[in-house]
């Protein structure tokens, strides 16, 4: 750690990197490589914020630190000082949100999405920043727009089921994918859930439809006929699954997936046991 404050900026540089890539020994070096914060290298700076995303939950103490390092001029580090924020998690939430959510108005998008996925990790804490992640659904970057569609769902907020719905038509794929995720996260099963995981199944893009088919699997409990739309989805036909006799038009809508995203983990596995899943957790 004593090479952090070293008077050579090459040394300095060489072992930010090196902590970066093997991470430190336990969470008492934490607080000696939060002095590394304060260096007036910006390497430093953001190695040091990298390294204390690889200690993760047990840099708890760091998370103050982190959060002024949010207000960075260096937009590299205010990025990685997020990502270390989101890897803590919950622990970080007294001091990171706000600062969090400041952040999501930073004039780099990709340090906005980051700001975004992060508090997505704050837990029960976190739902504080909904309005915020709301807004942040309407911006003109997908990484943001998806970032805060899927924290929004980790979040389990209720209130965005709505705009959440809405942002599964967004004309990025990977944007309506996150949001099909959320949508089944939050709250009971909702007659537009239903409608909206089915429309998602009938979507051009694999990811989407392979969402809608984890989505779908998710509520198989509370969703009797599921079976069916699943054993569509990965096309497959079983003496358990005849095909759909009682929504005919469910199925003519729905194209198969790729045979590289066709087995989704959820409703393959869930599929062949024939097990009701329970709900997600937030």
């Amino acid at each position: 750690m004593a090479l952090l404050r070293d008077a050579s900026e090459e040394v300095r540089t060489a072992a930010a990197t090196a902590i970066s890539r093997i991470g430190v020994p336990d969470a008492e070096s934490t607080e000696s490589l939060v002095e590394g914060l304060t260096s007036s290298d910006n390497v430093v700076r953001a190695h040091t914020a990298e390294s204390l995303g690889l200690i993760g939950e047990a840099a708890e103490t760091a998370a103050p630190a982190l959060a002024e390092a949010l207000a960075d001029p260096n937009d590299r580090i205010r990025a990685k000082a997020a990502e270390a924020l989101g890897r803590i998690g919950e622990a970080a939430a007294p001091a990171a949100i706000p600062a969090l959510v400041r952040l999501l108005c930073d004039e780099d998008n990709w340090v906005r999405a980051l700001a975004a996925e992060a508090l997505g990790e704050m837990g029960p804490a976190g739902e504080i920043a909904a309005p915020a992640l709301l807004r942040s659904l309407r911006h003109a970057n997908p990484h943001v727009r998806g970032n805060a569609a899927e924290s929004l769902g980790k979040l389990g907020t209720e209130a965005a089921r709505t705009h959440l719905e809405a942002a599964c038509s967004d004309p990025d794929a990977g944007v309506r994918a996150k949001a099909v995720r959320a949508v089944g996260r939050v709250g009971a099963l909702a007659p537009t859930t239903r409608s909206t995981l089915l429309a998602a199944a009938a979507d051009p893009a694999p990811e989407v439809r392979s969402a809608a088919a984890d989505g779908i699997a998710e509520w198989a409990a509370e969703w009797p006929e599921v079976a069916e739309s699943i054993a569509v989805l990965v096309g497959t036909a079983t003496p358990m699954w005849p095909p759909a006799r009682s929504w005919p038009s469910i199925g003519s809508r729905i194209t198969p997936l790729e045979p590289s995203t066709r087995f989704c983990s959820a409703c393959t596995m869930r599929a062949t046991r024939g097990s009701s899943p329970s709900r997600p957790r937030r």
